[in-house]
C-alpha cells in the first residue's frame, strides 16, 4: 500500500497501528537484553550474595536451638496444625521421649486422655489471636509422660513469626515438688498444734540444708 516515504507521508498510519507498533518495538528491545547471558562477574557476585544469605540463616538458626536447648524448663515448638517441630533436652527428660520419638507428633500426646479433644479446639482458638500469656487461665494442668504417670505442669505460650508461618512455643515447668511441698504444709497447719506444728515443719526443711529451706520458701512464699 506505501511504495515510499512520499507515500507515508500522504498516508500517514492510523494513530492506535502506530501506538501498538511502538509497544511491540520496546518489548522487543526489552525482550532482547533479558536473553543476554550475565557476565562471569556478575554470576560470581550473585553466588557471593546467596552464599551470605544462607550462612547468615544458618547462624541464626543455630543461635536460635541453641537458646531453646539451654532453657531450663522443657520447650515443644508446634505448627499450625499442633505437630511439633522442636524440643530441647529437657522435653526428653521431663517427659521420657527421645525428641525422634516427639517430632511430627501431635502435642497431644503429651496429655492425659481426657484433655486431648478439648485441648485441639483451644490450640486452634489460640492460633487465631496469638498472644504470649500463662496457659490455663489459673486453672491445674496436668501432662502425661511416656510411662502413662501424670504431673501437674505450668505452661507459658509464645507465638514465634517463621519464613514457615506461626510457630507457637511451649514452656513447660513440672511443679510436683511446689504440690508436694504445699500438700505437707496443709497438713502440718490441720494437724495438731496449728502454728506450732506448721514451726516444726519449717524447722524440719531447714534441717535438711539451706537449700531444702530456699526451696521451701520459694514454693510456698506464704508460709514466710
Amino acid at each position: 500500500m506505501w511504495e515510499s516515504a512520499a507515500d507515508l507521508v500522504r498516508y500517514p498510519l492510523p494513530l492506535w497501528l502506530a501506538a501498538l507498533l511502538a509497544c511491540a518495538t520496546v518489548l522487543m528491545a526489552v525482550g532482547l537484553r533479558a536473553l543476554i547471558v550475565p557476565s562471569k562477574s556478575q554470576l560470581e557476585a550473585a553466588n557471593r550474595r546467596l552464599a551470605r544469605e544462607v550462612a547468615e540463616r544458618e547462624r541464626a538458626e543455630t543461635r536460635f536451638r541453641g537458646l531453646v536447648e539451654s532453657a531450663p524448663d522443657a520447650m515443644i515448638i508446634v505448627d499450625a496444625q499442633g505437630a511439633i517441630v522442636l524440643v530441647n533436652g529437657q522435653t526428653e527428660r521431663l517427659f521420657g521421649y527421645s525428641r525422634e520419638e516427639l517430632l511430627g507428633q501431635p502435642i497431644e500426646v503429651l496429655l492425659p486422655e481426657r484433655f486431648r479433644r478439648r485441648h485441639v479446639e483451644l490450640r486452634d482458638n489460640y492460633f487465631k489471636d496469638p498472644q504470649p500469656r500463662a496457659m490455663g487461665g489459673g486453672m491445674e494442668l496436668f501432662a502425661l509422660r511416656s510411662d502413662g504417670v501424670e504431673i501437674p505442669v505450668e505452661v507459658s505460650l509464645s507465638p514465634l513469626a517463621t519464613d514457615e508461618g506461626l510457630l507457637v512455643s511451649s514452656t513447660v515447668r513440672d511443679i510436683s515438688e511446689r504440690k508436694r511441698v504445699q500438700a505437707e504444709l496443709a497438713r502440718a497447719r490441720s494437724g495438731a498444734g496449728g502454728v506450732a506444728a506448721e514451726v516444726g515443719f519449717r524447722r524440719q526443711h531447714v534441717a535438711r540444708g539451706p537449700h531444702a529451706a530456699q526451696r521451701h520458701h520459694r514454693l510456698c512464699p506464704a508460709a514466710v
